[in-house]
């Protein structure tokens, strides 16, 4: 009985009445609806286009905000001696992850690959720290206070390699101290030494203890020598850990190679 009178009100009810009923419910919902949107716009990130492009290297557009920083590393240049070292990016959907360097003197032109470069902090972008007559040298950051160079050598062989977690290295000799990966796996630590000029790289396994990190070092001191290299650390004494001591190693090299 109560059923059939609420449902015989609903149906005398006119339409404006129905409309003039529900018009502030739509109001709200329709109002919500629009902050939401906003909202969703104002917080969703920014979509960098990567589109198929040349596939060609082409110079860094440095109006693009994504670039911002960028510049402050990736600055072309041309050496004492007459090298261009230029920064390029790929036209293709890697535009905003790689980089590309160029190094090149007349007709000798070599290319190395950065990849995911850009993705990093922008100090992980190799810079300009000089040159000798067979190599050209650019430093770089490879973690959090670890330092990295690569090198671009100026012969016939234009293959760059990248040196990460250096201790030390000689532009002068051509000479490079760094940890291989193997050294973080040992409680001796083991460095590498490279001799450009002789194209010769060898290991030095300490004695005593230490827990490497990269931006932790126990080199005191590097000496370079065109014919050695001898290095000094402090380290935890192997038979009384709580106790320091020094140890010292040297690398001797034959005659140049090249």
């Amino acid at each position: 009985m109560i059923w059939n009178s609420i449902l015989a009100i609903f149906i005398n009810i006119s339409h404006f009445e129905i409309v003039k009923l529900w018009y502030p419910i739509f109001f709200l919902v329709f109002t919500l609806a629009i902050s939401c949107s906003q909202t969703r716009k104002k917080d969703r990130p920014v979509i960098k286009l990567k589109s198929k492009g040349t596939g060609s290297l082409i110079s860094i557009n440095f109006a693009d905000t994504n670039y911002n920083g960028v510049q402050d590393y990736a600055k072309d240049t041309i050496t004492k001696s007459g090298w261009a070292i230029k920064y390029f990016i790929k036209d293709d959907s890697t535009r905003y992850d790689d980089l590309y360097i160029k190094w090149s003197k007349g007709s000798v032109i070599g290319t190395f690959y950065c990849g995911d470069a850009l993705e990093m902090r922008r100090y992980f972008i190799p810079v300009l720290s000089g040159e000798n007559k067979s190599h050209i040298f650019l430093e770089h950051g490879c973690s959090t206070g670890g330092e990295a160079v690569l090198i671009l050598p100026k012969y016939n062989e234009l293959k760059g390699r990248d040196y990460s977690y250096v201790i030390k290295y000689d532009i002068t000799t051509s000479q490079i101290v760094y940890m291989p990966e193997n050294s973080f796996n040992t409680d001796t630590p083991i460095f590498s030494v490279i001799d450009l000029h002789r194209n010769i790289e060898k290991q030095i396994l300490f004695k005593n203890i230490y827990t490497p990190r990269p931006e932790d070092g126990c080199i005191d001191r590097v000496i370079f020598n065109k014919d050695f290299v001898k290095l000094y650390a402090t380290l935890q004494d192997k038979n009384a850990p709580d106790k320091s001591v020094k140890e010292s190693h040297i690398v001797r090299f034959g005659k140049p190679g090249r």
